[in-house]
């Protein structure tokens, strides 16, 4: 079952742990971080951007991890705001600006 919220999409396995975010950037891929893709989020006091597919108005992004060329990496959390109101975080481990394997995908509401 595929769950779509707050910019994340998610696959519930069947014990319940959250698997690999979608639309994972692909090696291949070279985001721009110019800030003129919304598919691309900055936390603005690390300078690190984080993959975003779905971009919504007033959202924002804090991360405690790792930066690597830019992006997010490394096991971290990502914490996600709503006009400055946390509605999620993303804990597990990042690679190229997306969580990817197993994670945590917890919602405020």
């Amino acid at each position: 079952m595929k769950i779509w919220h707050h910019g994340c999409t998610v696959l519930l396995c069947a014990a319940l742990s959250v698997c690999a975010h979608a639309q994972t950037p692909s090696e291949a891929d070279t985001p721009d971080l110019s800030g003129n893709d919304s598919h691309w989020i900055e936390d603005p006091d690390t300078r690190c951007f984080a993959a975003n597919p779905a971009p919504d108005d007033g959202e924002s992004v804090s991360w405690s991890g790792a930066c690597e060329d830019g992006l997010i990496t490394g096991r971290g959390t990502l914490t996600w705001y709503r006009y400055g109101r946390i509605v999620a975080h993303d804990v597990g481990t990042f690679a190229r600006g997306a969580l990817t394997g197993h994670g945590l995908i917890e919602y405020t509401d």
